[in-house]
């Protein structure tokens, strides 16, 4: 993926999962069979949901350094991590 592509790494993070995908922004459509969605325990340690949220992403053939968009919907209990 050369860094003028239209195609960027994509994460979505809920309470209740994380999906990675790549995303054609040209388009506005993903890439077909790039998305992985897993569960995410939300009562986790916060090792644990990382750990999660990297395997989802780490199974996107993204290439090194490329920015990534990321959503993460509210709330969350910031305070409690």
């Amino acid at each position: 993926m050369s860094s003028s592509s239209t195609v960027v790494p994509v994460l979505e993070i809920g309470g209740t999962h994380v999906t990675a995908a790549l995303v054609d922004a040209r388009a506005g459509a993903v890439v077909p069979g790039t998305v992985r969605r897993d569960g995410l325990d939300a009562a986790a340690d916060a090792e644990s949901i990382l750990g999660a949220i990297l395997a989802c992403a780490g199974s996107v053939d993204a290439a090194a350094g490329a920015p990534w968009g990321v959503a993460v919907p509210g709330p969350f209990d910031y305070a409690q991590g």
